[in-house]
């Protein structure tokens, strides 16, 4: 499980790059995403 400041961290990061219009590419397909994951959420 992950704390809620590691992932209001991790939302800030990622909402600045969909705001900078920046590419966000995953390389973990989304078939193998573990429950309860950053990833996943």
């Amino acid at each position: 499980m992950f704390s809620v400041e590691q992932w209001t961290a991790n939302q800030k990061f990622l909402d600045r790059m969909i705001s900078h219009g920046d590419n966000i590419r995953l390389a973990t397909p989304l078939n193998k995403v573990k429950p309860d994951s950053y990833y996943q959420k």
